[in-house]
C-alpha cells in the first residue's frame, strides 16, 4: 500500500519527513525498478517520470535530429536517464518504424534495463519492451524496444543483412569501445549509406569523445545534457605495506561506516575471486554495524543479482566488478570504494599469448565509478591509489580493436560480405600486424581460402556458429564425427572462466578423476566433461562440487554456456544428439582447432614443452596429462613470478597421435638436414631438425659432415675475419704484398696476385680436414700461401723484392711493399754512413725509398736520392744533431 512505499521512501529519502508528493515518488520508484500505478490500477504513462530526469531536455532536439537526419551522439552524465529515456523518446515521438534495438556492453544491464523500462509501461519483459542476451531470452511479436547485448547485432545482420523490422539501433555506453560494439557501428553505418536510410542511429555515452563519431556518423549533430549528478567527495587511501587490495576495501569500508554518513557502499574488484576474498575480509573485520555483504558480477544467477539491486533494511555493501560500473543504477548506494583495478582482455603479440590482465583502469572509468556514489544525493568515493598514480593514468582505456585477437571480427567481416579488409569501414583501424596475425591463424585453421581473401566452404559453415573460430571449427568438426555435445562441452570449458579450484586438494582431486579415466588417450577435457556431468547430476551442490575439485558456480555457466551452443546447433541442423562413445575424435578435433597450440613434452622427467617458434611452457599443477609426448594446449596463459619474467603455462590439454599429424597435416611438415656452424661448440656441425606446424619433433647434431662442406665453412669465417689464425702473420702478408708488387713491375712474368678467388682457395687448404676452430687455429699458413707460385717464380721474388738490404754496419733494413708505391726502407743515420747511393730492386729498375733517422728514432729526411742527400743536406743535419746528441758518431 501507500504507506509501505512512502515508509520505504522516508528510509530511502533520509529525510525527517516524507515530503515527496506523488509524481515525485514515483519517478523514483521507476528508478528503482518498482512498478507504479495510479489510484485506479492503470499504469502510469512513462512520461510522468520525464520531468525531473536532465535527459529530458534533449527530447525534443533529438526527436528533430532524427526527423531532419538519420544519426545523433547523445552524451549527458551517469544518472541523467539515457539508457531507459532515450529508447522511450524514440518509440513515442520519433515515428520509428519497426524494432528499436538498445545495444548494452553486458549482459546483466541489458535484462535490468529492459525489466525497468517495461514496468513503466506496466508490463514485464516481453511485452513492449523485451530483451535478449546469450543465455536469456523474453521477445515477443508486440516487442518494440529489444535491450540486447553488442554482438547480437552482428548476429542480426547475418541473418538478414537488410536489417528488416529494425527502425533504429541505440549504441549505449560506447566508450567502452567494445571489438562488437565497433563492427556493429561500422555495419550499420554502411547499410545506412547504402540501403537502409531510413534506419535510424543513436550513439550514447557519458564519458564519450562525441566529436569523432559526429564526424564518422557524416556530421551528425551532438546533444549534450548537464546532469543533475550530486556532488561526490573524492579522496585518495594509498595503501601501505603489503596488504592485499581486499584488505585495504575493507578498511575503507569500514571507515564509512564509522563516519555515520548514510546510505549503502558500492566496492569494485577486478574479478570474482576478489570479490570473494572482500566479502571475507568486510566479515572478519569488526564494522561497529550490521551490514548486508552482496556481491554481483555477470555470472552470478539472476536471483542474486536482483538481490544486490533491492532495497533492504540493512545498510547494504555491494562488491561488484566493473559491471556496475555504467548503465545500472542500484538505488540507495551513497559511497564509493574503488580499488582501481579491472581486468582487461589484451593480446601479447611478442608471445603469442591472449591475457586476461589485471591492470590499472582508466581516469575515465573512475570517472564512471565515482559517478555511482552520486545519482541520488551526495556521495562520497574513497580510491585506494595515490594522488600521484592518479596522474599516471590513461585518460581512456585503449579500444579493444587495439588490444585483441581479431580472427572472429575478420569472420564476421567477411560474413558480413567485404571481400577485402581494407574496404571495410572501421571507426578505428586496428593495426596491420593484428590483421595480419589474425588472417595468418584463420588460414591455418582453413577457415580462410590461402590468399586470406574469402572463406572456405568449412569456413562458411563455422561462420554460422555463434562462437570464436576456433570454437566454431571444433563444433563443425565434431558434428562430423558425432561428437557435438561433447564439441559444445569442450567450448564452453574454453569460454568461461575456470572450472577447477585452487589447491592442492583439487589438484589431487582431478588426478584421482584421471586415473579413473580409461580412455587410450589422456585428455583434461574428459576428465572435466565426465566431472560436469556428475556436478550436474548433483543439481551444482557446493560441498559436492568442491569433492570433486571444481567450482559449482563455474560449472553451471560452462553448462549454460553449452547448452547455448547446443541450441545454436540444433536450430543450424547439426546432429546434435548423435555422440559417439569413442573419446578420440574429440581430440582429433581440438588438434584441427588449435593446430598452433602443438607441444612437445622434452621427456618423462620434468613438465617443460616445447611449443610453436621455439617458444617453451611447461604443464599447470592441475593438468592431467602426464604421460603424452605430443599433446594440444587448449589455454595458453603466462603465470608471474616475482622478481622473475613471467613463465607460460599449458593447461586444459589432450595428447595426440603423432600418425594425426602426418594424416591430416601433411604439408606442415619442415624437414632440414643441413650442414651449419655452431659458434657455441666453435665447429662445423651436420643439423637434423624435423619439425610439424612449427614444432620440433626432433632436433640433433652430429660431427660426422662432409668434410669439403666443413672446409669451405671454416674458410668463410677466415675470409670475414670471425675466425684468427695465429699462423696468419706478418710474414704472410709481407711476403702476399711482395709478390703483388713484383707482379706490378713485371707484368709479363703473369704472376698471381692473391685476388680473393685465390686467397679463399689458400683458406680452403688450410682448413681441409678440420671441422673445429682449434684445428687450424695454430696452422702454419706461410708455405701454405707461398707455394701458390711455381719454384722459379718464388725465387724470382725473392730476387727482385728481397724482404731486407745488408747495409755496410752489418744491419739488416726492412723493405716495405706496397702496389702503388716505391718500396721503403728505414735505419738511423750512422747506418748509412757508407752508403753512397740509394739501394735499388727489381733488378735495379727501381730506388729504395729511405727514411733516414736521428738517434731518437725520428725521421729527418726522407729521400730516394741518397747521393744528394750526403752532398746538400746532411752538413746542416750534421750541426744541430751533433750538439743535441754529442756522444754518437758524426762523420
Amino acid at each position: 500500500g501507500l504507506s509501505r512505499w512512502s515508509e520505504r521512501l522516508f528510509l530511502l529519502d533520509d529525510r525527517s519527513t516524507p515530503p515527496l508528493g506523488l509524481s515525485r515518488w514515483s519517478e523514483r520508484l521507476f528508478l528503482f525498478g518498482w512498478p507504479v500505478t495510479g489510484s485506479f490500477g492503470n499504469p502510469y504513462s512513462m512520461s510522468q517520470f520525464a520531468d525531473s530526469l536532465p535527459i529530458q531536455v534533449l527530447r525534443d532536439a533529438l526527436t528533430n535530429a532524427l526527423t531532419d537526419g538519420n544519426a545523433a551522439v547523445v552524451t549527458a552524465p551517469t544518472g541523467s536517464g539515457k539508457s531507459t529515456r532515450v529508447p522511450v523518446y524514440l518509440f513515442e515521438d520519433c515515428d520509428i518504424r519497426g524494432r528499436i534495438l538498445v545495444l548494452q556492453p553486458r549482459r546483466l544491464a541489458a535484462r535490468m534495463l529492459a525489466e525497468r523500462v517495461a514496468r513503466g509501461f506496466g508490463e514485464s519483459p516481453g511485452g513492449t519492451v523485451g530483451y535478449q542476451t546469450r543465455h536469456e531470452r523474453q521477445v515477443s511479436a508486440d516487442t518494440r524496444i529489444l535491450f540486447i547485448t553488442e554482438g547480437l547485432l552482428l548476429r542480426f545482420l547475418l541473418a538478414d543483412p537488410l536489417l528488416r523490422g529494425t527502425g533504429a539501433v541505440v549504441f549505449d555506453e560506447f566508450h567502452e569501445r567494445s571489438l562488437d560494439g565497433d563492427l556493429g557501428l561500422a555495419a550499420v553505418r554502411d547499410l545506412v549509406s547504402q540501403r537502409r536510410s531510413d534506419l535510424k542511429v543513436v550513439v550514447m555515452s557519458a564519458t564519450l569523445a562525441a566529436e569523432p563519431v559526429c564526424e564518422y556518423l557524416g556530421g551528425c549533430p551532438h546533444l549534450h545534457a548537464d546532469g543533475r549528478l550530486h556532488p561526490v567527495e573524492t579522496s585518495f587511501v594509498k595503501r601501505t605495506g603489503k596488504g592485499e587490495i581486499w584488505d585495504s576495501a575493507a578498511l575503507a569500508v569500514r571507515e564509512v561506516v564509522a563516519d555515520g554518513a548514510p546510505g549503502d557502499i558500492l566496492v569494485f574488484m577486478p574479478g570474482v575471486y576478489e570479490i570473494r576474498r572482500t566479502e571475507e575480509a568486510c566479515r572478519s573485520l569488526g564494522m561497529g554495524e550490521r551490514l548486508e555483504i552482496v556481491p554481483l558480477y555477470g555470472d552470478l544467477p539472476p536471483d542474486r543479482q536482483d538481490a544486490a539491486m533491492r532495497p533492504c533494511e540493512l545498510r547494504k555493501v555491494i562488491v561488484a566488478t566493473n559491471i556496475a560500473e555504467t548503465s545500472l543504477t542500484i538505488p540507495g548506494v551513497r559511497h564509493v570504494v574503488d580499488s582501481g583495478l579491472a581486468r582487461i582482455n589484451r593480446y601479447d603479440a611478442g608471445r603469442g599469448v591472449n591475457m586476461l590482465e589485471l591492470a590499472p583502469i582508466s581516469r575515465d572509468s573512475a570517472k564512471q565509478r565515482a559517478g555511482r556514489a552520486g545519482r541520488e544525493a551526495p556521495g562520497t568515493c574513497r580510491r585506494l591509489w595515490s594522488l600521484a598514480e592518479e596522474h599516471r593514468k590513461p585518460e581512456r582505456t585503449a579500444p579493444e580493436v587495439q588490444r585483441v585477437d581479431l580472427a572472429q571480427a575478420i569472420v564476421t567481416i567477411k560474413s558480413l560480405g567485404y571481400g577485402n579488409l581494407q574496404g571495410f569501414p572501421w571507426f578505428e583501424k586496428p593495426e596491420a600486424d593484428s590483421l595480419a596475425r589474425a588472417e595468418e591463424l584463420l588460414i591455418l585453421l582453413g577457415i580462410l581460402d590461402a590468399g586470406g581473401e574469402t572463406l572456405t566452404e568449412l569456413g562458411r559453415k563455422a561462420a554460422r556458429i555463434p562462437a570464436h573460430p576456433r570454437f566454431a571449427l571444433l563444433m563443425t568438426l565434431a558434428d562430423e564425427v558425432d561428437s557435438f555435445g561433447d564439441a559444445a562441452l569442450a567450448a564452453a570449458i574454453l569460454s568461461e572462466r575456470p572450472v577447477t579450484l585452487r589447491g592442492k586438494q583439487q589438484t589431487k582431486a582431478l588426478r584421482k578423476a584421471a586415473a579413473e579415466d580409461d580412455s587410450s588417450l589422456q585428455s583434461d577435457f574428459h576428465v572435466l566433461i565426465d566431472l560436469l556431468y556428475q556436478a550436474r547430476r548433483a543439481r551444482f551442490d557446493r560441498g559436492a562440487c568442491e569433492d570433486l575439485g571444481i567450482h559449482g558456480g563455474a560449472a553451471r555457466t560452462v553448462w549454460r554456456t553449452a547448452d547455448f551452443f547446443l541450441q545454436a546447433g540444433k536450430r543450424l541442423g547439426f546432429r546434435t544428439e548423435a555422440q559417439t562413445h569413442d573419446p578420440e575424435p574429440l581430440l582429433r578435433c581440438l588438434l584441427h582447432a588449435f593446430p598452433d597450440r602443438l607441444a612437445r613434452r622434452r621427456d618423462a622427467g620434468t613438465l617443460q614443452c616445447d611449443l610453436r617458434d621455439g617458444r617453451k611452457g611447461e604443464l599447470a599443477p592441475e593438468c592431467t596429462v602426464r604421460n603424452e609426448t605430443f599433446l594440444i594446449a587448449g589455454q595458453i596463459r603466462e603465470v608471474a613470478q616475482k622478481g622473475k619474467r613471467p613463465r607460460v603455462q599449458i593447461s586444459l590439454a589432450s595428447g595426440v597421435r603423432e600418425l594425426w599429424l602426418l594424416d591430416d597435416f601433411s604439408s606442415a611438415w619442415d624437414e632440414t638436414d643441413e650442414t651449419v656452424w655452431d659458434e657455441r661448440k666453435r665447429q662445423v656441425v651436420r643439423h637434423r631438425r624435423l619439425a610439424c606446424l612449427g614444432v620440433v619433433l626432433e632436433d640433433d647434431d652430429s660431427a660426422q659432415v662432409d668434410s669439403d662442406i666443413a672446409a669451405r665453412m671454416l674458410a668463410d669465417r677466415v675470409a670475414d675475419g670471425r675466425l684468427r689464425l695465429d699462423g696468419w702473420n706478418k710474414d704472410v702478408t709481407n711476403w702476399i704484398d711482395r709478390v703483388r708488387w713484383v707482379a706490378e713491375q713485371f707484368p709479363e712474368r703473369t704472376l698471381p696476385i692473391y685476388d680473393d678467388a685465390m686467397l679463399q682457395r689458400i683458406h680452403i687448404d688450410l682448413c681441409h680436414g678440420a671441422t673445429r676452430y682449434r684445428d687450424i687455429r695454430t696452422k702454419k699458413c706461410l708455405d701454405t700461401v707461398r707455394h701458390v707460385l711455381e719454384w722459379d717464380d718464388i725465387q724470382f721474388v725473392e730476387t727482385m723484392a728481397p724482404p731486407a738490404i745488408k747495409l755496410p754496419c752489418g744491419r739488416r733494413m726492412r723493405i716495405e711493399y706496397r702496389l702503388g708505391l716505391p718500396p721503403k726502407g728505414k735505419s738511423r743515420i750512422q747506418d748509412f754512413y757508407d752508403v753512397k747511393q740509394s739501394p735499388r730492386v727489381a733488378g735495379g729498375r727501381v730506388s729504395v725509398l729511405l727514411e733516414i733517422l736521428a738517434p731518437n728514432m725520428r725521421t729527418v729526411q726522407i729521400t730516394d736520392d741518397l747521393e744528394r742527400f750526403w752532398q746538400e743536406h746532411y752538413p746542416r743535419l750534421r750541426k744541430e744533431l751533433a750538439r743535441r746528441y754529442p756522444k754518437h758518431e758524426w762523420r
